[in-house]
């Protein structure tokens, strides 16, 4: 019990050493209360974000990971909405206490960042990139000569895996565009459209179009062109699931899917708890209003442009050290409505 006592007020003098609590993650403690590390010495004093020291090979992971959100209606009176937002994760496997210096890029082709949050740990931050790039009274450069816009950022990490800093970014082109048209009831027949922008990696770790039917009862049959498309029905028979693969085809970049499904017309009341939970109905979708959900993502490729230059990390001290990036762009509730039917809007006053 002591020691538990003892264990408790390390952590506390860590994670609230004023009484006030500190951006502290659980997993340090966690980790401190295991490793018991012993006291550092006053030239190495810990500071209070990374509470024992890491031992080991010099590690540095630094990775871009951009989301997307996007509601696609299909319709002259509504205009689709869509944002993109990103953050740089760190995982610094680092000894001691070194200044960690790198610059958040973008090239001339991308797209600038905006509203940047950057974490407690950081040190230093140029809050203007490349001024003389981004200034007005300066023509912009030709593509092939101007320089990537660069933003650096000084910090001392933890060694826990955090966010580095979060961002936003305006006027991104759709990666990609979807068109979904559905018609009937007990039968229905729909027809999927799918265009993956120019200039978008066509190289996907997966890509699946999901299209729930609520209030018709389970899918008793389908029929779908073509015939190579691989499609399948979920376990609860009320979705039907497109996999589209890693890959559009290279010169029209377009992909569709025509079928014809067949439901029960009963929606099943009884069940156990896990079928009810998988068989919730959504009150609007109703008739022909129905939403086809899009999943993805694109490994080594960002919606803004945004990487991690290696040439631009540094470490003080000086210290050698393995250091890996990457960057990812990820969908997050991307939804294509059915263009014959009414869809969910939010309008702005």
């Amino acid at each position: 019990a002591d020691i538990r006592i003892c264990e408790l007020r390390s952590v506390l003098n860590v994670a609230i050493p004023f009484g006030t609590p500190m951006d502290f993650q659980l997993s340090a403690a966690s980790a401190m209360v295991h490793a018991r590390p012993p006291p550092p010495s006053g030239k190495d004093k810990q500071v209070a974000w990374k509470p024992f020291p890491h031992k080991g090979s010099n590690r540095l992971i630094l990775a871009v990971q951009e989301r997307i959100r996007a509601v696609q209606y299909d319709r002259g009176d509504v205009t689709d909405v869509w944002q993109v937002t990103g953050s740089v994760r760190c995982k610094a496997e680092l000894e001691g206490v070194p200044e960690v210096s790198i610059g958040v890029s973008v090239p001339p082709t991308g797209h600038p960042l905006h509203h940047m949050l950057i974490h407690p740990c950081v040190l230093s931050s140029d809050p203007h990139p490349n001024k003389a790039t981004l200034s007005p009274t300066h023509s912009p450069a030709p593509a092939s000569i101007a320089a990537p816009r660069v933003r650096r950022l000084t910090f001392s990490p933890p060694l826990e895996s955090f966010a580095l800093c979060h961002y936003e970014a305006k006027n991104v082109p759709l990666p990609i565009r979807g068109f979904y048209q559905m018609k009937g009831d007990k039968t229905i027949k729909l027809l999927v459209q799918l265009k993956l922008a120019e200039g978008v990696k066509n190289s996907f770790e997966y890509c699946e179009l999901r299209l729930p039917f609520f209030h018709k009862g389970p899918i008793t049959n389908v029929d779908y062109l073509p015939n190579t498309a691989q499609v399948s029905v979920s376990s609860d028979l009320r979705t039907l699931v497109w996999n589209i693969g890693q890959k559009f085809p290279s010169r029209s970049l377009e992909m569709s899917l025509n079928a014809t499904i067949n439901f029960s017309g009963v929606v099943e009341e009884d069940g156990d708890d896990d079928q009810k939970a998988t068989l919730q109905e959504d009150e609007f979708c109703v008739g022909l209003n129905a939403y086809a959900d899009l999943k993805f993502k694109i490994p080594d490729y960002s919606a803004t442009g945004c990487y991690v230059d290696q040439k631009t990390v540094s470490l003080y001290p000086n210290a050698r050290h393995k250091l890996i990036t990457s960057k990812e762009l990820v969908s997050d509730s991307y939804r294509i409505w059915n263009s014959h039917g009414d869809a969910q809007l939010v309008y702005t006053l």
